[in-house]
């Protein structure tokens, strides 16, 4: 018996030597793991291209204009983003709220979609907000990129707005919710040319200090999340927009009269 004690011992020794040896290449493989690949290679091959061409614009402003700031800002944005096509590793992913709209949308960064959202406070009821905003052909009075809405039958409506470089882009979109004084939910036909959903909501505070108006909106820009970067760069991301939206639509609802910054500097929103 003692020798079939030990036998059985030494058997159970030599199996646990052999789990922690099979343990061992994983643990490795895991420690000399870098950062996951969250980005594919179509988009890593635009991040690395337009990062290269930032950079040298970047240098280029600094040899040739002695432009330091300027030039050190593109230098380091062109930097950022060539590590970001040479490593396939994207950190600012979660802070953009990008949404993965399916297990393969990693691979193919035209499926993603970027969220936003923004809320202000506005000095007047729920009823007159929700009004204006639900008559669409108000909205390009408050939103300077949208050139015409054309209101249709069955909820559906066309929208012409402008793009980058001086271009514009239309779509159709159908409401898909519709609360009076409370919601208003959309969603663009399935073949538009920017993909979008989302919904603006008209919350009444507390002892009648105004409302709270809430816009979300979700979108696929044309030149998936790369194109959504440089537009974010350039000044001409839809985030920055819908800022600059609500303020006017607070101004207008409020006053009658929205200020203007012609004449004044632009700059990028952060």
């Amino acid at each position: 018996m003692a020798s079939s004690s030990t036998a059985t011992a030494s058997q159970m020794t030599g199996r646990m030597r052999d789990a922690r040896e099979a343990a061992r290449p994983g643990r490795r493989q895991a420690m000399q793991a870098g950062p996951e690949i969250n980005v594919g290679l179509a988009e890593r091959i635009g991040s690395g291209a337009i990062g290269a061409a930032l950079a040298l614009l970047g240098l280029g402003m600094l040899v040739r204009r002695g432009s330091v700031l300027g030039g050190l800002g593109l230098a380091a944005t062109g930097a950022t983003l060539a590590y970001r096509g040479a490593s396939g590793y994207c950190p600012a992913y979660k802070a953009m709220g990008v949404e993965e709209e399916d297990a393969s949308a990693t691979s193919h960064p035209l499926n993603r979609f970027i969220q936003t959202s923004h809320r202000v406070t506005i000095n007047r009821s729920p009823e007159e907000l929700y009004a204006y905003w639900r008559n669409f052909e108000n909205l390009p009075q408050i939103m300077r990129h949208l050139h015409r809405v054309e209101v249709q039958d069955e909820g559906w409506s066309h929208w012409v707005a402008a793009a980058p470089h001086g271009k514009t882009v239309a779509w159709d979109a159908k409401i898909t919710e519709d609360r009076p004084d409370e919601l208003i939910a959309w969603r663009a036909a399935e073949d538009a040319s920017v993909p979008n959903h989302g919904h603006v909501r008209f919350q009444p505070l507390p002892h009648g200090h105004g409302t709270a108006v809430e816009v979300n909106l979700s979108y696929r820009p044309p030149a998936g999340v790369v194109g959504a970067l440089f537009a974010r760069i350039m000044g001409e991301a839809p985030q920055q927009q819908l800022h600059e939206d609500l303020r006017r639509f607070k101004q207008t609802m409020e006053a009658g009269e929205t200020a203007t910054t012609v004449g004044q500097p632009r700059g990028v929103c952060q």
